[in-house]
């Protein structure tokens, strides 16, 4: 199992934790001012919200979209199902809140193979065991890459994206990384961030992009001029 925690109390983030968070606004606007383009089933329980894959799917050419979770209180979790309805993991919303509970105030990171970081250890720009693959759209964006590891969030987190096309690839490749921003008491926007675009073997990389209190699986998508693959991977710094 691989599971990275972030801390789930704001006053108390460490730096590991802290890129770019005064750019994350709180609720920006009333849910009454914006237009919900994703319609979800949403569960709620002590200490979580679960969302369930759209009913009512953008086009996938859509670099954001509003997810409208219901009334979240501060201590809670927004919990994040795949396309399929898997939570991350595999584990259930009980054992979610327990691993967010458990990191407390510092940020840790568990994979399979060992402990790769706690609190302010130096660390790179991925903290996953190995890179995903993605394969790039030709024209447009590609199929989305879910990370093998899930990322358990709060408040004011952020996750840094890495992506590099093999090295034998000629064209230019533009990558996006997912992320997450409360901009509404009840809303979520779930957009694509822009990472870089590169030649084969040019790796490109982003700090910053906003995750906040979600627990979900990082994802990325690429798009480049002719048929290419390459490797990604994340991290919070």
């Amino acid at each position: 199992m691989i599971i990275r925690v972030a801390n789930r109390s704001i006053g108390a983030l460490s730096g590991a934790v802290l890129i770019g968070m005064l750019a994350l606004p709180n609720a920006v606007a009333s849910d009454e001012e914006l237009e919900v383009t994703e319609v979800n089933d949403v569960v709620q329980g002590d200490g979580y919200v679960v969302v369930y894959p759209e009913t009512d799917a953008p086009p996938a050419a859509e670099e954001a979209d509003l997810i409208d979770v219901g009334p979240v209180d501060d201590d809670e979790i927004v919990i994040i199902a795949d396309s399929e309805g898997n939570l991350p993991q595999g584990l259930t919303p009980e054992a979610i809140v327990e691993q967010s509970n458990q990191a407390d105030d510092t940020a840790v990171y568990t994979e399979s193979y060992g402990e790769a970081g706690v609190g302010n250890e130096p660390m790179s720009a991925c903290s996953t065991p190995g890179n995903e693959t993605y394969v790039a759209g030709v024209g447009a964006w590609g199929p989305e890459s879910d990370s093998d590891t899930a990322l358990i969030g709060d408040h004011g987190v952020t996750t840094t994206y890495r992506f590099t096309p093999l090295p034998q690839t000629n064209a230019i490749v533009s990558g996006q990384g997912l992320g997450f921003l409360q901009v509404g008491a009840n809303l979520y926007e779930r957009r694509w961030y822009h990472i870089g675009s590169g030649y084969g073997g040019e790796t490109q990389i982003r700090s910053g992009v906003p995750w906040g209190n979600v627990a979900g699986n990082p994802q990325l998508r690429a798009q480049s001029t002719s048929s290419s693959v390459g490797q990604w991977c994340h991290g919070l710094r």
